[in-house]
């Protein structure tokens, strides 16, 4: 039996991530992936039962290598709710531009049932604006009484900006109109 080697794993799903970024998941066979990654197909089978199994893998660790840069930056951001929120939503915009075969992977989405590690991980995304919103409503700077319901919101409004906004709109103002819409919503201000 083979051992694994973290990096080779690693290299396997950012070139399946690619991969699957640029073609459709049916498309996509395991020995393109071999190819990319520079390995045998066999070698896919000691880290990976199916192609599902490495599609899920891809997407799984690209939202958690995501949610551990909001973490970070939060670490480092001011405990005010809107300046976090703002913090998220760049990091979310962020990634989209740094990592653009991921982000593509990850937005458009092969479905695959069951798969508790892809929902754990879209969770932890999740819970990072669900956690900022609530401590916004504990602080009286947020009026919320769905912050579960707002966080799945505000991840939509960001891949909906990236799928359908304007092609050349700079990530700065995606961020304040997302932020805008967050914060204050869209109604007219009472006279």
């Amino acid at each position: 039996m083979q051992t694994q080697d973290p990096a080779k794993r690693r290299l396997i799903l950012a070139s399946a991530a690619r991969l699957f970024a640029e073609q459709p998941f049916h498309d996509v066979t395991l020995e393109q992936v071999a190819t990319a990654a520079r390995v045998g197909k066999g070698t896919l089978y000691v880290y990976f039962a199916s192609k599902d199994q490495l599609y899920t893998a891809a997407v799984a660790e690209g939202l958690s290598d995501l949610a551990g840069t909001i973490d970070e930056r939060l670490r480092v951001t001011p405990a005010d709710a809107p300046v976090r929120l703002s913090a998220i939503v760049e990091e979310l915009l962020g990634f989209s531009r740094r990592y653009p075969h991921l982000f593509a992977l990850m937005r458009s989405g092969h479905p695959i049932a069951g798969s508790g590690e892809l929902d754990a991980a879209r969770r932890r995304v999740a819970s990072r604006i669900e956690v900022v919103l609530r401590d916004g409503v504990e602080r009286g700077q947020i009026d919320d009484p769905r912050p579960d319901l707002t966080a799945q919101f505000a991840l939509a409004m960001v891949r909906a900006s990236l799928l359908y906004g304007p092609v050349d709109a700079p990530h700065a103002d995606l961020a304040a109109q997302i932020l805008r819409v967050l914060l204050r919503g869209v109604a007219a201000a009472p006279n």
